[in-house]
């Protein structure tokens, strides 16, 4: 691996205007009749957009200037197949943005189901029924994804419930608690890129914690990642680095704020994923297929294009 020498951004606080210190239920948009009519049209180009840009005004302030989360209720639409579900989750979601690809082959919707795989390299646990702790999703990507989305097709009778934490506030309160081992998180760290590169291309990407986009604070969170990531690299993680992990995650966990919420059909759930984390509670075995539990996972950004790395340059190293 090669040697990388950076200037680590010293740690301080991020004044964000958001209401999550004083959320105490998922804040949620039930859309209109008339949007959901407008949403399961048969494309977005040709659906009826008047009142729609309301909608997407709703969603916009939400997810940038509060809370960073915000479930949009589409009960009212009356749909048939997966198919269907599909389509208003792909309309819905895409009102914040073009798809972004999830996978190196182009993926731009992820079913998030049961495959009934073994752990290994590449096997992500969206695709398992096993808990997933809290984490954002592509954190060793060079453009992560700004906004993630869930819409629930079908969920499972036990379990599987979402957990939702800030990890801004996470961050401003170890800065509080713990300064030196928050300094540790603004250091590049080791990630494994499950998979997601080409033949020649290396396993691993190094990315922080946390970093600085301009005035606004950037979170990258997979402790399962870095470890993972580290050991591929051939490099331990630090005394420091592995105690900075430790104290933020049960920073995390302790939060009296922790959202929880099982979404039922027809609810789409948009997370801000540079601000917030997202964990899974495990739930059941269900040996019919069809009747599995699904959901479909987007993603999407303001920045980078719609490759999966960001920049239309997935085939290089990225180290």
């Amino acid at each position: 691996m090669k040697e990388h020498t950076e200037l680590v951004p010293k740690p301080h606080r991020y004044a964000h205007p958001s209401d999550w210190q004083a959320l105490v239920e998922l804040p949620t948009i039930a859309a209109t009749p008339h949007e959901v009519m407008a949403l399961t049209a048969s494309g977005q180009a040709t659906a009826d957009r008047t009142g729609l840009d309301t909608l997407t005004a709703r969603l916009t302030d939400e997810l940038f200037e509060r809370s960073g989360v915000v479930l949009l209720d589409l009960r009212e639409a009356r749909l048939g197949d997966d198919a269907a579900h599909q389509q208003l989750a792909q309309n819905a979601f895409q009102l914040l943005g073009p798809l972004v690809n999830q996978k190196l082959g182009g993926t731009s919707m992820y079913a998030v189901r049961d495959q009934n795989k073994p752990f290994g390299h590449g096997v992500r646990r969206s695709i398992t029924r096993f808990e997933q702790e809290f984490h954002t999703d592509g954190g060793w990507l060079r453009h992560s994804p700004e906004i993630v989305g869930l819409y629930c097709v079908r969920q499972a009778p036990q379990g599987g419930e979402n957990s939702l934490v800030s990890l801004v506030k996470g961050h401003n309160r170890m800065l509080d608690d713990s300064p030196g081992l928050l300094a540790e998180l603004y250091k590049p760290m080791w990630w494994d890129r499950q998979g997601e590169h080409g033949e020649s291309a290396s396993k691993v990407a190094r990315q922080p914690v946390f970093g600085w986009r301009g005035h606004d604070l950037e979170c990258r969170f997979y402790v399962d990642y870095v470890r993972k990531g580290q050991a591929l690299a051939g490099r331990a993680l630090s005394s420091d680095a592995h105690a900075a992990l430790t104290r933020f995650t049960e920073l995390l966990q302790r939060d009296e704020t922790v959202l929880h919420y099982k979404l039922a059909s027809r609810q789409l759930l948009f997370i801000h994923n540079r601000r917030v984390a997202h964990a899974r509670a495990a739930f059941a075995f269900e040996q019919q297929i069809d009747e599995r539990r699904l959901l479909f996972r987007m993603w999407t950004r303001r920045d980078g294009d719609i490759s999966m790395e960001g920049d239309s340059r997935e085939h290089i190293d990225v180290n």
